[in-house]
């Protein structure tokens, strides 16, 4: 695993505890990764003397190398969402990477369902992605679920990408809608 020096490009508030931290790639400035591929972050964690290694999924496709996605939800107490939560516009931090062996392997022109739960989707958003990209010839479908309306996030996305890619489909539940 190769060490990263990377700069906050932009955060976004997803929902009231979601949120998507774009990394901007220092030294060096460029990743090469399989779409599913994660990073990790050493934190500091109260009570401990040596820092924690905590792994966060790449949300953004391979083909944009030189910065980073990541979509984490806030848990109180995490050391890994504590400090994440905690850069602002311009932090610079280190992450080593790209690591895991959760990627999706050449299937041949067999239709891909992806299912997932919360901030589960940032692997299969990066998965998603790099499929759109090349040639389509396969049916790419996601089953995604949330607990309510105050968690929804990326529909807007998901339907541009649906309008633009036939062969792309989803649908979001909610396990407790309002």
């Amino acid at each position: 695993m190769d060490t990263f020096t990377a700069e906050v490009s932009r955060i976004q508030d997803l929902t009231h505890d979601v949120r998507a931290i774009e990394l901007r790639l220092l030294e060096p400035d460029s990743m090469t990764f399989k779409a599913g591929q994660f990073v990790s972050f050493e934190v500091p964690k109260v009570g401990q003397p040596r820092p924690v290694t905590r792994p966060y999924s790449i949300a953004s496709p391979p083909g944009q190398r030189d910065r980073i996605l990541l979509v984490l939800n806030l848990v109180q107490g995490g050391p890994g969402s504590s400090y994440l939560f905690g850069l602002q516009d311009g932090s610079r931090t280190s992450l080593k990477g790209p690591a895991g062996a959760f990627y999706l392997r050449d299937v041949g022109a067999r239709d891909l369902l992806f299912v997932a739960t919360g901030t589960g989707i940032a692997p299969l958003r990066s998965m998603i992605l790099a499929q759109l990209e090349g040639e389509q010839s396969r049916s790419v479908t996601l089953f995604w679920g949330l607990r309510s309306q105050r968690d929804l996030y990326w529909q807007e996305e998901l339907a541009t990408l649906s309008a633009a890619h036939p062969r792309f489909s989803f649908i979001t539940t909610l396990s407790r809608p309002e």
